[in-house]
């Protein structure tokens, strides 16, 4: 399942957003190896807080990223209002593949509390811990 720089029908991605400078490395960082936990704030927000995170792969320029997506400004509107991918914790796949799509690395895109997502194949554990208004708590193990 692609997505053409998120979807058309929202808030550009974490990742295109990285892209096109309008966050800085420090509001998109790389999570190193190891277990590391952050306070994903929502993408929607104009805050200086982290809005995603690259997890790595181990094939050359492939990565996942996560963010959390909240009906805010014009996601709140966008599909009237129905969008089913807002209030929660997305994962993307992007890979080395010369055009702006990313891909949706499983049937649904979203992390749930409780439910991790696992690519067992790598090592890779994404967990969300607590969702609030202001954040979502998230650990990454690789």
């Amino acid at each position: 399942m692609a997505d053409v720089m998120g979807g058309g029908d929202a808030h550009y991605s974490a990742y295109h957003k990285y892209v096109m400078n309008f966050i800085d490395r420090d509001q998109y960082p790389v999570a190193p190896v190891g277990e590391n936990t952050y306070p994903v704030e929502p993408l929607e927000t104009p805050t200086d807080g982290i809005k995603g995170v690259e997890i790595p792969l181990e094939v050359d320029g492939y990565f996942y990223f996560i963010e959390y997506r909240r009906s805010l400004g014009f996601d709140a509107t966008a599909m009237g209002g129905r969008s089913m991918l807002n209030d929660k914790v997305l994962i993307r796949l992007r890979g080395p593949m010369g055009d702006n799509d990313t891909l949706i690395p499983r049937r649904s895109p979203s992390i749930e509390v409780g439910s991790p997502f696992v690519d067992a194949d790598r090592g890779i554990q994404i967990e969300v811990l607590d969702i609030t208004p202001d954040y979502a708590k998230v650990r990454i193990t690789r």
